[in-house]
């Protein structure tokens, strides 16, 4: 989809499915799957507004856009079990391993 060693993609889409397909890989239930459906919806919608805010400068477009990733990361954490976030956490840093651009966290 994208070139691993710097990090490009070839669109936003492929690098915004890169949190998808490691999702994918959880075995979610149902239920879970369900719920991460609603919780993504949610998160697209409130990055469009912010993204379209004209009221916004651009720091405060960053600095919301920021926290809704803080936030959908935690509700998307609070549906897992325990095994399935040891699971996300090994998969996050094995990606961050591949893509030495990106900065540690």
């Amino acid at each position: 989809k994208g070139n691993r060693k710097t990090g490009q993609f070839k669109n936003k889409k492929d690098r915004h499915n890169r949190g998808g397909d490691m999702i994918k890989n959880l075995n979610l239930s149902a239920e879970q799957q369900k719920q991460v459906a609603a919780i993504n919806q949610k998160f697209k919608a409130s990055a469009d507004n912010i993204r379209t805010n004209t009221s916004l400068t651009q720091e405060q477009k960053q600095e919301q856009l920021k926290e809704l990733h803080k936030d959908h990361k935690q509700s998307i954490e609070s549906l897992l079990t325990s095994e399935q976030k040891k699971q996300l956490k090994e998969t996050m840093k094995n990606e961050r391993r591949h893509s030495p651009d990106k900065i540690s966290r």
